[in-house]
């Protein structure tokens, strides 16, 4: 599917990087610029470092944006670098930057980038999502659980034994100590780096049924956003109250969601299956149309 995208970030510039089915889309503002990867490989992953290069994680590519001499930026792959033995993998599902280093969740494999050479990293099961928060590195495995990497090792944490059969999708920080975690269809967890307790939330039953995927985002202080496959957007606030919902009847093309990522002016963009959708969700606007019961045509208002 060429309207699939599948990743989301902004430079240090502001510019906003998209991954898609085929391609990185760069915005500048006014207009869009297609970036293409080795074979035109499906980008998975996106991430901007400290220093403002962005990287990349695709099927079976890995990379990153460097500018050319007239500053236009272009793709350079660093598969070269990984050992043929090791070039098996399908997919690079996340990026992270942390501490001069960029990791590369393969499943199998772990690349760790220094900047000049790759270390790999093999988890003692596939790895199925991992989020950096709080300055940690968090995996959780397929049929093993929830771990987390320091020294290039893999253990696991307290309570993290519990979810090697629960699919945690997506992690963020809620505060300095602890973590906010989101699973595929068994609502939210907190991890306060003694153990994991379930997050209780006033729309439980809503995360349940709408398949919690690899985005969740802090868009201000005391408010978070949630992406999900079958129902969009689910923002709410930090004691676990529903706020509002972003879905094809806010106006999404579709409500498949598949990364989010924000931007300095506090916009929400959407990496869908069909499309990017930006959400201005501070606007004091709001659109009242059939799907809030008005039918017909408005002719006054008072």
């Amino acid at each position: 599917n060429d309207s699939q995208n599948w990743a989301v970030t902004q430079d240090h510039r502001g510019l906003m990087y998209l991954g898609g089915s085929k391609n990185v889309l760069e915005y500048d503002g006014v207009s869009w610029r297609v970036i293409y990867l080795s074979n035109n490989w499906i980008c998975r992953s996106i991430a901007t470092d400290a220093s403002g290069i962005v990287w990349i994680g695709g099927s079976g590519e890995l990379g990153y944006l460097h500018p050319d001499s007239s500053g236009t930026l272009g793709y350079v792959s660093l598969l070269r670098m990984i050992p043929d033995s090791l070039r098996n993998f399908k997919d690079i599902w996340s990026v992270f930057c942390k501490d001069d280093k960029v990791y590369f969740d393969a499943r199998d494999y772990i690349f760790v980038w220094d900047g000049k050479r790759f270390k790999t990293i093999v988890p003692p099961h596939p790895t199925h999502s991992a989020f950096l928060v709080n300055g940690e590195y968090y995996i959780r495995m397929y049929h093993h659980g929830l771990g987390v990497l320091r020294d290039s090792i893999i253990t696991l944490v307290p309570d993290g034994e519990k979810y090697a059969e629960i699919a945690l999708y997506s992690g963020i920080a809620l505060s300095p100590d602890s973590m906010l975690m989101a699973s595929k269809s068994h609502g939210l967890f907190v991890f306060d780096g003694q153990g994991i307790a379930p997050f209780p939330t006033d729309f439980d039953d809503l995360l349940r049924e709408s398949f919690v995927y690899r985005s969740m985002v802090q868009l201000e202080k005391n408010i978070f956003a949630i992406g999900t496959i079958k129902n969009g957007v689910v923002i709410f606030k930090r004691k676990g109250l529903l706020l509002s919902r972003i879905d094809k009847k806010s106006g999404l093309v579709s409500a498949i969601i598949f990364a989010m990522g924000g931007d300095r002016q506090n916009s929400l963009w959407l990496a869908t299956d069909n499309g990017i959708s930006k959400v201005e969700w501070v606007s004091p606007f709001r659109v009242i149309d059939k799907y809030d019961g008005l039918e017909g045509k408005v002719w006054s208002i008072e």
